[in-house]
């Protein structure tokens, strides 16, 4: 297949391929600036086959005469005549190819993606406004024609299209089906190319049906790329409105269950791939989630939507009196994206189909412009007399004026400006939030007053990211130090040991008290995979591996009470029972009661709710780590609703220091009440002295010192084989 030359990324004037063919260099660098103005009529073509589209007349167009929402398709018209000019008519192998670079690289024959452009001669084909001279343009439909042909030439035998460096891609076949979709609408709404409708007909369907079949790679769990997966369901979903064949979008809600909990970080951002990148998130994946939220309205895309908005309030951060948002671009893995501007034009809006969510979740309004600030802005684009700027190589993206015109108005300046002081970097100043990746990655922010904080550990999966802490920012000076995430060393780092960049290395999270602060293991160790963070009330179960047998399960109240999970060792020899020590909090202070070394899970209301590992047999508990998990001393929640605090009473077995026996307290038992949970009441009673302070195993038959002899607690053992059991039973039977 012969390869042809085209224009390049630049916005060179079009030329007759003869032409170019015949100018060096020197000579297509001698047009100057002024050439690079705006594309003319002519491109590749020289009309030989089929005749050239015309050029707008001069003076064209009047920007008065768009309606408001339609005003993107001004950088649109001025592209027409050169795009569908561009449409090779004199080859045989490339006839419909659009070979001018106006969308996507490589500009290559095999790359699909430049065909979507498809769409776009459709569009001002079929549709009559007094601003659009190529309404039912004979030239332009012969061209679509053989665009059309070209295009569905390069499907693939199961139903995908090619790009250079895969015959099988996930974002040429599902972004094309949109494309394709759209295409067809067109198409029927005038009844034109009645032969190409039954072609694109069969084409959708054997592209929706590679897209949705789960056997094929791109839907091996966990999704890696979520926006191209978002793309194709949406393309499946305009595929079955246009064909009109609901049973081919049958299974739309369940990939958008699978979607749902295999494409979105627990952290809650979306896969591209596996790790976060703000470009792909909120500009591709967050307005084509939209897309098929109204083609769908499935509340699971809601619920996707509000996740993402909760992350984003954390890595995008409000620069104080400029019209945008400082990105934590260190954590991003493709796109250099450090700022995020707030532009009201709509030739820059690509995320404004995302306004969709916003009666859903008023907080996503945040990342566009208001709507007094839209409204301004296309007053002033209709008012001014400049010429209509034209849209330059490579960047001609079809979608843009798919999405603008349907997208819903924002939110008011005064509504966008109460959500941002809602927004937890700015309404509180003590937090501290943990996240974590799909991949092994953390993500761990700091809010303390006068700074935040943004942290990025664990493996950096590509050469963009930058470990360590990439964001400082101050409420009222903004963003005061940010890493960047480009090729150059534009980050804030610091050296190792062995004196490699930090920022350039994977960053293992360690999380260790303080010196003076109690003892801590010799290997302190970061969370163990698969813990994750714990809000409110929570259950646990444990089972002692010899027996097998499954305790009663321990509440964990969001009131003060803290326990520790999954501690090992002080159980008696052979049990296999993991023992609990207790987090108890007496007057402002954390310390530790008789514990070993394991995962500690926070569950207070106003403390974050994250795994921290300690070590072995600490007796006390730092109130703030030097990694920042641990905020300050906090007020009881009984003090802070204004209610005294109650004394301690004998006979509680919770975590403030009840004097009752040990093993009952840990488990939560209660020796009156029969081994049921108790409830705090006047009058509990009181347990023998003589158990006070002793280690829990001490009557568990593990040293021969106690008020019975060991041959009578052996008995016990043997009659109700359940240590816990058995220590109910002793003191049913002796008080």
């Amino acid at each position: 297949m012969s390869q042809r030359q085209s224009s390049g990324a630049t916005a060179l004037p079009p030329l007759s391929r003869r032409g170019f063919l015949g100018i060096g260099a020197a000579t297509i660098a001698a047009f100057g600036a002024d050439a690079l103005s705006a594309p003319g009529a002519l491109a590749t073509s020289a009309g030989t086959v089929l005749p050239l589209v015309d050029a707008l007349p001069d003076g064209a167009p009047d920007r008065t005469a768009f309606a408001p929402h339609e005003q993107v398709f001004g950088q649109y018209l001025l592209l027409l005549a050169p795009l569908a000019n561009s449409v090779v008519d004199d080859d045989p192998e490339l006839f419909g190819w659009m070979e001018d670079g106006w969308w996507r690289t490589p500009n290559h024959p095999r790359n699909s993606r430049i065909m979507e452009h498809v769409a776009t001669l459709s569009w001002f084909l079929v549709n009559e406004r007094p601003w659009n001279p190529y309404y039912l343009d004979p030239n332009l439909e012969a061209r679509l024609d053989a665009a059309i042909g070209y295009y569905l030439g390069l499907q693939g035998p199961r139903g995908a299209w090619p790009v250079t460096y895969e015959e099988e891609s996930l974002a040429t076949t599902g972004f094309g089906l949109v494309s394709l979709g759209n295409l067809q609408r067109d198409l029927k709404s005038e009844n034109l190319l009645p032969d190409r409708q039954v072609e694109l007909e069969a084409s959708m369907r054997r592209a929706a049906q590679w897209l949705m079949d789960t056997s094929l790679r791109h839907w091996a769990t966990p999704l890696q790329l979520t926006n191209q997966l978002v793309g194709g369901l949406a393309g499946v979903g305009h595929a079955s409105v246009v064909i009109g064949d609901p049973q081919l979008a049958a299974d739309l809600d369940d990939r958008i269950a699978l979607l749902a909990a295999q494409g979105q970080a627990p952290a809650g951002y979306f896969h591209d791939p596996l790790i976060y990148d703000n470009g792909y998130n909120s500009d591709v994946m967050m307005p084509d989630l939209a897309d098929l939220y109204q083609l769908t309205g499935n509340p699971q895309l809601v619920d996707m939507a509000r996740k993402w908005a909760d992350f984003a309030q954390y890595v995008m951060l409000p620069e104080p009196g400029a019209p945008g948002w400082v990105n934590f671009a260190a954590a991003s893995a493709r796109n250099s994206t450090s700022t995020r501007t707030l532009y009201p034009d709509d030739a820059r809006d690509r995320y404004a189909l995302a306004r969709a969510f916003v009666p859903e979740v008023p907080r996503l309004g945040l990342y566009a412009s208001s709507r007094e600030d839209k409204a301004a802005s296309r007053a002033e684009w209709a008012a001014s007399t400049e010429p209509i700027p034209p849209l330059v190589k490579p960047n001609a993206s079809p979608r843009l004026y798919m999405h603008v015109p349907m997208a819903p108005e924002n939110l008011g300046r005064a509504e966008l400006d109460a959500l941002t002081a809602q927004l937890r970097p700015v309404a509180e100043e003590t937090f501290t939030e943990y996240r974590e990746g799909t991949a092994d990655q953390q993500l761990l922010f700091v809010r303390r007053p006068g700074y935040y904080l943004a942290n990025l550990l664990g493996r950096r999966y590509s050469d963009r990211i930058r470990s360590g802490t990439g964001l400082l920012w101050h409420p009222t000076a903004g963003t005061v130090v940010l890493s960047l995430n480009n090729v150059a060393d534009d980050h804030w780092t610091t050296m190792t040991a062995s004196g490699a960049d930090s920022a350039l290395t994977d960053v293992v999270a360690t999380f260790h008290g303080r010196r003076g602060c109690g003892r801590t293991s010799a290997r302190p160790r970061g969370p163990r995979r698969g813990t994750r963070a714990v809000h409110g009330p929570v259950r646990q179960r444990r089972r002692g591996r010899d027996h097998g047998r499954a305790a009663p399960a321990r509440r964990h109240r969001a009131h003060g009470r803290h326990r520790c999970c999954g501690h090992r060792g002080g159980a008696p020899a052979g049990s296999g029972r993991r023992c609990a020590g207790v987090l108890r909090r007496d007057g402002g202070r954390s310390r530790w009661g008789r514990g070993r070394h394991g995962v500690l899970v926070l569950a207070h209301p106003r403390w974050p709710a994250v795994p921290v590992h300690l070590g072995r047999r600490s007796r006390s508990l730092c109130r703030d780590y030097t990694a920042g998990l641990l905020p300050g001393p906090q007020p009881h929640p009984h003090a802070a609703a204004g209610r005294p605090r109650r004394r301690p009473r004998h006979g509680d077995h919770d975590d403030r220091g009840g004097r009752g026996h040990r093993a009952c307290r840990l488990l939560g038992y209660r020796p009156d009440l029969d081994g049921q949970r108790h409830p705090a009441r006047r009058g509990a009673r009181r347990q023998p002295r003589h158990h006070a302070g002793r280690p829990a195993h001490r009557h568990l038959g593990r040293h021969p010192a106690g008020p019975r002899s060991r041959a009578r607690r052996e008995r016990l053992r043997a009659l109700f084989g359940d240590p816990a059991r058995a220590c109910r039973e002793r003191h049913r039977h002796h008080p």
